[in-house]
């Protein structure tokens, strides 16, 4: 094979290599979703702004601007995205959107619902004392941190949540918090209020199987009660129709 040959193989090989085809068949999945829609050599590559507006990563990831054969974000468009106010990905981090600050993820539902109020690796997560703050404290007792997530994790938890409060669940048991015990009533809105300070095993209202539940067992409870402190009404008696089976009277 003369050297003059093997030059010419080796010319034909760059020019294949440097041939381009806009929109070819080949690169319509990469096209649809990441605005690579030109066809170079065996690779589909970005050549065209307007490709990556079109896009799904445009629309999802913000990455609408072209720039080194691919799509990428760029800061501005980050900070009026969707992904900004929703998620906290307002600035840009190796061509994608990216939480750069805290004050990216403050603003956010789900730093207020969810505790994801701290930038790390460009994602807002759940840091210290943001889940103490969220509403998935409040509501559901998920007031620790655990591998960035809001998470119950203990007693101290669960006596922060809604549950605790309404309906006695302020013990940790496995991964949950339930109702165990004559403290865990006198956490409750009930036990302050009307006297439904002790514990039974079952109330026998639900068809589900054994519930536990908070009732008024005695004088004593009611007398713990504000109904007792501003009504007077420290006296356990049996209810009446469309009643508790037991309410506290003067």
């Amino acid at each position: 094979m003369t050297r003059a040959f093997l030059a010419l193989i080796v010319a034909l090989a760059a020019l294949s290599l440097g041939c381009e085809e806009r929109h070819a068949p080949r690169c319509k999945a990469d096209c649809d979703a990441e605005g690579r829609c030109t066809k170079r050599g065996d690779a589909c590559v970005a050549t065209d702004a307007d490709d990556c507006r079109r896009s799904k990563a445009c629309q999802g990831d913000g990455r609408c601007a072209l720039g080194d054969g691919a799509c990428r974000a760029e800061a501005t468009a980050c900070k009026t995205s969707a992904l900004c106010t929703g998620q906290g990905l307002c600035g840009e981090l190796k061509g994608a959107c990216a939480a750069m600050d805290n004050a990216h993820c403050a603003p956010t539902d789900a730093c207020r619902a969810d505790g994801l109020c701290s930038a790390m690796s460009g994602r807002c997560v759940a840091r210290e004392d943001d889940c103490k703050k969220s509403d998935l404290c409040l509501r559901f007792a998920r007031c620790s941190v655990e591998n960035g997530r809001c998470a119950t994790m203990s007693r101290a938890d669960c006596e922060q949540g809604e549950l605790c409060k309404k309906n006695g669940y302020c013990s940790y048991v496995g991964t949950k918090c339930v109702l165990t015990s004559r403290e865990d009533c006198q956490m409750t809105e009930g036990c302050k209020e009307l006297g439904t300070c002790s514990f039974i095993d079952d109330t026998g209202k639900s068809s589900l199987g054994v519930q536990a539940g908070c009732v008024i067992a005695s004088d004593a409870d009611c007398r713990l009660s504000r109904a007792c402190k501003e009504r007077g009404a420290c006296r356990r008696e049996k209810g009446g129709r469309n009643m508790p089976p037991w309410v506290c009277v003067k």
